[in-house]
This record gives C-alpha cells, sequence and structure tokens, in this order.
C-alpha cells in the first residue's frame, strides 16, 4: 500500500514471505530508474542476463562487469581480428588494414 510520509512516496508491503523478495525488487528497481533516468540498463554481452547500474560521467558504461563480460567481448573481438589478418592476401603486413584484408 502506498502512502506519503514526509512528501516522499512509501510503501507498506502487505505480501506472501515468497513473494515479499521479489515485490522489494520491483520496488527498488522502480525507484532506481526514477532516481537515475537511463542509467540502469542490461549488460551489453548478449550471453549475460544482468543488468548494470551506469554511474560513469559519460554515461557510457557497457558491461555489467569489466573483468568478466568487458573482457570476454574485447577478447573475442582481438582474436576475431587476428584470425582475419591471418587470412589476408600475401604482401599484407599480418594487422594492416586494407579493404581486401578485412572482406
Amino acid at each position: 500500500m502506498p502512502r506519503v510520509v514526509d512528501g516522499a512516496l512509501q510503501w507498506d508491503l502487505e505480501v506472501e514471505a515468497e513473494r515479499r523478495l521479489a515485490v522489494e525488487l520491483i520496488l527498488e528497481w522502480g525507484r532506481i530508474q526514477t532516481a537515475t533516468p537511463g542509467r540502469l540498463r542490461p549488460c551489453a554481452n548478449r550471453e549475460c542476463r544482468l543488468f548494470l547500474l551506469d554511474r560513469s560521467r559519460a554515461n557510457a558504461a557497457r558491461w555489467c562487469s569489466m573483468k568478466v563480460c568487458g573482457n570476454r567481448l574485447k577478447a573475442r573481438r582481438h582474436h576475431e581480428r587476428r584470425r582475419l589478418a591471418g587470412m589476408a592476401p600475401s604482401g599484407v603486413a599480418d594487422g594492416e588494414r586494407t579493404d581486401t584484408a578485412l572482406r
């Protein structure tokens, strides 16, 4: 049940014990979205199911964890670039970027 206390909205929860955590999480999710719009979003790693609360100044964080998701995606991109560079036509140095080397 919502109520106003000192000009702020508060909730009195009357819910079964097994559902209390889910209700509290939903209320907190809504509070965070209201307090910090655009800062709560899913991790950019499509295999990850976590969300991140972006606290960066530029609001540019992409991963829930740089050590886990960010590193994995950057390592995959690096591996793909190296693989493509290895398939470059003869006469092109390893890692050198050309239109034909990237096709």
